[in-house]
């Protein structure tokens, strides 16, 4: 190599290496931001994708309904997070049965007032507060789910559904029911779990078709001697209350046949409570007592107790001649083996 032309490549020798260092930066931090936007349109994409398939889902199965709109009686549109109904669903004439829950309904769809031949509906767990005067157009409902709303009052509109026979009104914030709920006659099954009862309303104890009440996890301190009214009553839910005491007229309850009380501050039964001929199941666990409820002796019927957590030493000889006994819950080893021997054909867990 010549002096001449050693001059001329060592200039441009360092400009070279620093064209090649830049060419080889850029690249890498574009790579760098061609990653970073590609794994953001994924992201941006796959939430698009999900929504659109939650989307196209409802559509789906809500054009399948209007195709066959002359013989769709029932109809699931649970869990698809619905602020609005399409005003197609009136087409559905023959529609008997609508589940809506599980969506974010502030207000009722009005437009579902235009199905004159609801027997069923759901609005379980959406962010129901009330209910306009056009509900009072369902006439023919017989269940009705109203349960995870947040309703502290319930609307009265619903006691004017005259062939209502269930009615779920669990997990909101109701203190009391309207006077006029105990218009609701054909009512059989009542749950008012989950709220924030502090006594059961007087209007429950004049539903004389009263078939079933669970009004457990309240805060209830009182049982109401009207409730013993409620001839037909078979299975009444009181757990996780707050009552100490249970009134003489709880042996009226003639049909009584399942009866919860698990999780009260209960310490004795009144002697009443052995007319309850027609219990089969009794839980009485986590209460107050420290001696064997005797009147439970008397009933003949009896095939399940439950006293787990309860500090009980011994339990009466006279056990044995409750022979229907199948089941039987404890919490020591010592009161497991005393039931055991004196009662050889039951299982005590």
């Amino acid at each position: 190599m010549t002096n001449q032309t050693r001059k001329w490549y060592l200039p441009i020798r360092p400009s070279i290496t620093l064209l090649i260092i830049s060419l080889f930066l850029l690249t890498r931090c574009g790579s760098s931001d061609s990653k970073k936007g590609q794994a953001t349109a994924n992201a941006t994409s796959t939430q698009y994708v999900k929504d659109k398939a939650q989307r196209d889902a409802f559509l789906e199965r809500f054009k399948k309904a209007v195709r066959n709109a002359h013989r769709v009686t029932s109809l699931d549109l649970g869990g698809f997070t619905l602020q609005h109904l399409p005003k197609e669903i009136t087409k559905l004439k023959k529609l008997q049965k609508l589940y809506l829950s599980g969506n974010n309904f502030t207000s009722f769809p009005e437009i579902v007032a235009q199905l004159p031949n609801l027997t069923e509906l759901s609005l379980a767990d959406n962010q129901l507060t009330t209910l306009p005067a056009s509900f009072g157009k369902l006439t023919k409902l017989k269940t009705l789910h109203l349960s995870g709303n947040r309703f502290t009052e319930l609307p009265e509109i619903v006691t004017k559904l005259p062939q209502l026979t269930f009615c779920s009104l669990a997990d909101n914030q109701l203190t009391t029911l309207p006077p006029s709920f105990s218009k609701l006659q054909s009512l059989e099954v009542l749950i008012l779990s989950r709220n924030q009862f502090q006594k059961l309303p007087t209007s429950v104890t004049e539903l004389s078709n009263l078939n079933v009440l669970r009004a457990n996890e309240n805060q209830l301190s009182a049982f109401p001697n009207t409730l013993s009214k409620l001839k037909k009553l078979g299975t009444l839910y009181l757990e996780k209350n707050q009552l100490t005491v249970l009134p003489d007229s709880i042996g009226q309850l003639s049909n009584l046949r399942t009866f919860r009380l698990a999780r009260n501050q209960l310490s004795t039964l009144p002697e009443s409570f052995g007319q309850l001929q027609q219990l089969v199941s009794v839980e009485l666990s986590k209460n107050n007592f420290t001696d064997f409820p005797k009147p439970i002796l008397e009933l003949s019927k009896l095939e399940n107790l439950s006293m787990q957590g309860i500090k009980i030493e011994s339990f009466p000889k006279e056990i044995k001649r409750m022979r229907s006994l199948r089941t039987a819950y404890v919490s020591t080893r010592k009161q497991k083996d005393m039931l055991r021997e004196l009662l050889p054909n039951c299982s005590v867990f």
